[in-house]
């Protein structure tokens, strides 16, 4: 009987879950070694086409071509903050310094080696998650993956979560060379 109840309640959870992500609209993609760019190509048209804000969380980020999409986004309007891994944004390709000098909020966590977050929510609707970092290395050599769900129940899920990190741990906001952050 307390089997039947526990089957009963995980499948009334897994109809609410179905419910909710009924009107959303998931997508995925891959890229590897023989199939490069996919993924890139498609977070640069995602950056494209925001409008309002841009949260993103990734352990590295080196793609000069994703930082240029930012570049531009920031540049017509779009709130675009950052958050990365301490020890990946010393990495000396990190795009992290080269993003806050042109004005974007950018901040690294107190810990080195443990911010594995990989994510962006767009305009407060798309979501985008999975296994890639924002390198040359994941676009190029590695098997990764993304999920875009557009969303805005999901997306409220991951911008909370972002909240929970700030209110929770300390979190620095990169100064470039000619200190461009406050």
């Amino acid at each position: 009987m307390a089997m039947r109840r526990l089957f009963i309640g995980a499948l009334i959870i897994c109809c609410a879950v179905t419910t909710i992500l009924a009107d959303c609209e998931v997508h995925s993609y891959f890229v590897s070694p023989a199939q490069d760019g996919v993924v890139r190509d498609v977070l640069h048209t995602l950056i494209d086409h925001a409008v309002s804000s841009i949260v993103i969380a990734v352990y590295s980020f080196t793609d000069s071509l994703l930082a240029e999409a930012l570049l531009d986004a920031h540049a017509r309007g779009v709130n675009v903050v950052i958050f990365m891994d301490n020890a990946q944004a010393a990495n000396s390709h990190s795009m992290d310094e080269k993003l806050a000098e042109d004005g974007l909020e950018i901040y690294v966590d107190s810990f080195s080696y443990a911010f594995h977050h990989k994510f962006m929510v767009i305009d407060e609707f798309v979501t985008v998650t999975g296994s890639y970092n924002w390198s040359e290395n994941a676009n190029a050599n590695n098997f990764e993956n993304v999920v875009i769900i557009s969303c805005p129940e999901i997306a409220l899920e991951f911008l909370t979560e972002v909240a929970y990190l700030q209110g929770t741990y300390d979190f620095r906001r990169v100064v470039s060379s000619h200190g461009a952050a406050e």
